[in-house]
C-alpha cells in the first residue's frame, strides 16, 4: 500500500491596503494615510483642544473675575468696594459697607487674626455671633456673595434629577415640595449627616396636638 505524503501549506493572508476615497484623490500627498495611529492621534488632539477650552471659560469667566475682586477688596481695606456696589446698586450702600469693613479689619487685628481670603471672613463670621449682628452691611455682603453660583453644575444636575423625582405617582405634589426635594436630592451629602430624630423631636414640639399624640413622656 502506497502512502501519499500531502503537504500542507499554510496560506498567508495578506491585509488589503485600504485605498483612499475618489475624493481624496487629486492632489492629495503621499502622507495623508488612513491608519489607525492618525485616527487616534485625531481624537487625542480633539480631547485635549477641549479640555483646555473648557478650562479657559472655566477661569477667565466674569463670574470668576468678580468673585476675585470682590474678595480682594473685602479683604484689603485699602480698595474702595465700588465694583460690588455697582454690581448690587441700591442693595447695599457704599458708605456704610466702608465703615462695616474697617470696623471688622480693626477688631481682627486687636484679637491677633489674619485674614487671606473670603473663606477667612466668612468662618469668622461664623464663629462670632456679635458681627453678625453689628456690622449688618458686611454681613448683607457676604449672603449676596455666597449666593452666587460659581458653575451651572448644581443647577444642571437639579434638572436631570427630575424624572426621578416628579414621577406620575407624584402628580399632585406642589412647586414647593419639588423644590425641598430637588435640595436635598443635590446636597445628599449634607441630608445624610442630619439627626432625624432630633428634626423630628422639633417637627412635634412645634404644635400641641403632634405633642400630645406623639411625644413620649
Amino acid at each position: 500500500m502506497v502512502r501519499f505524503k500531502i503537504k500542507c501549506t499554510k496560506r498567508i493572508k495578506k491585509t488589503r491596503k485600504r485605498k483612499n476615497p475618489q475624493k481624496y484623490k487629486d492632489g492629495v500627498t503621499k502622507s495623508f494615510e488612513f491608519s489607525p495611529e492618525s485616527k487616534y492621534n485625531q481624537i487625542y488632539k480633539e480631547i485635549i483642544d477641549h479640555i483646555l477650552s473648557g478650562l479657559q471659560l472655566r477661569f477667565n469667566s466674569e463670574i470668576r473675575s468678580f468673585l476675585c475682586n470682590v474678595e480682594t477688596l473685602l479683604i484689603d481695606p485699602k480698595i474702595s468696594p465700588q465694583t460690588i456696589c455697582t454690581f448690587y446698586k441700591d442693595d447695599i450702600n457704599i458708605d456704610k459697607l466702608k465703615i462695616h469693613r474697617d470696623i471688622f479689619h480693626d477688631i481682627i487685628k486687636g484679637q491677633g487674626l489674619i485674614v487671606s481670603s473670603f473663606a477667612d471672613i466668612l468662618n469668622i463670621f461664623k464663629n462670632k455671633s456679635y458681627l453678625v449682628i453689628h456690622l449688618t452691611e458686611l454681613r448683607k455682603c457676604i449672603q449676596f456673595i455666597s449666593t452666587v453660583p460659581v458653575t451651572i453644575c448644581t443647577t444642571e444636575q437639579s434638572f436631570s434629577m427630575l424624572r426621578r423625582l416628579n414621577t406620575y405617582t407624584r402628580s399632585t405634589m406642589t412647586q414647593t415640595r419639588l423644590n425641598d426635594l430637588a435640595l436635598l436630592n443635590c446636597h445628599n451629602t449634607v441630608a445624610e449627616s442630619l439627626d432625624l430624630s432630633k428634626i423630628g423631636n422639633m417637627f412635634i414640639n412645634k404644635c400641641m396636638t403632634r405633642r400630645n399624640t406623639f411625644k413620649f413622656k
